[in-house]
């Protein structure tokens, strides 16, 4: 069976044609996805708009739990502060208050999901 990671935010298409956005973050999944696997990204899933916008070589699957701007842990560690302003940027927001903000409006906080980063092949 073949997974994909499906995006809409204008943020996120647009880090993801200049290959900038290299991470994305999601609430839990029922099935991994595999480090090592080939994946789409993808657009209008579902949709006549679909659209594959790349394929990227998977590098991480991780438990992200994020609670507020100076806490955000990963596979139980906690990150430093420059760790997760890098994480933002990755992700594709400005800074780490759109990022927190993104997940506090989404979804609530704390949150806890699965963290995905890949590489452009």
């Amino acid at each position: 069976m073949s997974y994909g990671l499906n995006f809409s935010e204008k943020h996120s298409l647009e880090g993801i044609n200049s290959r900038q956005k290299t991470v994305t973050i999601r609430p839990k999944r029922k099935r991994v996805m595999g480090v090592g696997r080939m994946i789409p990204l993808t657009t209008g899933s579902r949709t006549p708009q679909y659209q594959e916008l790349a394929s990227v070589k998977l590098t991480q699957e991780s438990i992200i739990q994020i609670e507020n701007e100076s806490s955000v842990w990963v596979d139980g560690v906690r990150l430093s502060s420059s760790e997760i302003s890098t994480l933002a940027l990755d992700d594709g927001e400005k800074n780490v208050r759109a990022f927190i903000d993104f997940f506090r409006h989404r979804y609530g906080l704390p949150f806890e999901g699965t963290l995905f980063r890949w590489t452009y092949e």
